[in-house]
């Protein structure tokens, strides 16, 4: 009965994408940044954390997540509509002009819809990511 009970669950996890899975097939050094529709620097909260993203006129940029102080700074590159992080995740966009960048990611199986606001003066983000970006 355990072993039906494990081939389900796997058969039905079979078909997520996970953070695990897009970090395993990282494919950020293989990616060519484009010109994103819009440049700047937006941010929004995550759970407990803030998380800042600053995108260039070349497609190439910083994503700074701050959970309770601690700092995770990632290099990013925007392409075909999907921001892709240096560690593996990758956000597709679903809006990007000068006041919104919309994306959405999947974490533990779950996907999150995430809308970045416009922060030039970083007045919104962290202490640390302001520092760092």
């Amino acid at each position: 009965m355990k072993k039906i009970i494990l081939i389900g669950l796997a058969i039905s996890l079979s078909g997520c994408v996970t953070p695990v899975t897009q970090m395993i097939n990282n494919k950020f050094s293989d990616i060519v940044p484009t010109k994103p529709q819009a440049t700047g620097i937006w941010t929004t909260s995550v759970g407990p954390g803030l998380s800042t993203i600053k995108l260039n006129e070349d497609g190439n940029g910083i994503l700074c997540e701050d959970t309770s102080g601690n700092i995770t700074s990632n290099k990013i590159k925007y392409s075909n509509g999907q921001l892709y992080s240096q560690n593996g995740m990758v956000l597709k966009v679903i809006a990007l002009n000068q006041e919104v960048l919309e994306a959405k990611t999947t974490l533990s199986a779950f996907n999150i819809d995430m809308v970045y606001k416009k922060d030039s003066d970083l007045k919104a983000a962290s202490l640390k990511c302001a520092k760092e970006i």
